[in-house]
C-alpha cells in the first residue's frame, strides 16, 4: 500500500513556484531594453585608431590591440553606447571602416554603464 502526504507535496510544489518565480524576476532585471545604456566589447580584425572621426566615442571607449607579426591584429574596442541605435551606427562605421567584426559582447554592470577606468580592465 502507498501512501502519500498530501501537505509535503503541496508544499513542494509552493517551493518550485517561488523558485521559477524569482528565476522569472532575475531574467527581467538582465533583459536590456532598446533604449538602454550598455557597455560593450567589440573585437574587430585590424588596427583599429580612435582618431578625430571618433571624437563623441573618445572620452567613453578604450581599444587594446593584440597579435601582429605572424598573427593577425586584432583590435577590442571597449565602449559605453547610449542605446541600441548607437551600437548599431558603431558596427556600422567599423565595418565603413573597413574592420571585419569578430565578436560583441555585451559587459556586465549595474545601470548600463561603467566608467572608462573600469572599461579598460575589462579589456586587459
Amino acid at each position: 500500500m502507498i501512501s502519500h502526504n498530501w501537505g509535503d507535496l503541496m508544499v513542494e510544489e509552493r517551493q518550485q513556484d517561488l523558485i521559477q518565480q524569482t528565476e522569472n524576476r532575475r531574467r527581467q532585471k538582465q533583459a536590456l531594453g532598446i533604449d538602454e545604456a550598455a557597455t560593450y566589447e567589440i573585437r574587430v580584425q585590424g588596427e583599429l585608431k580612435l582618431d578625430e572621426s571618433w571624437s563623441a566615442w573618445q572620452q567613453k571607449a578604450f581599444v587594446k590591440m593584440e597579435g601582429g607579426g605572424r598573427r593577425p591584429l586584432v583590435s577590442t574596442l571597449c565602449a559605453t553606447v547610449c542605446n541600441q541605435g548607437a551600437l548599431v551606427d558603431c558596427l556600422q562605421k567599423l565595418s565603413g571602416i573597413g574592420l571585419p567584426i569578430i565578436s560583441v559582447n555585451r559587459l556586465p554592470a549595474e545601470g548600463g554603464t561603467l566608467s572608462l577606468s573600469t572599461i579598460a580592465r575589462f579589456c586587459r
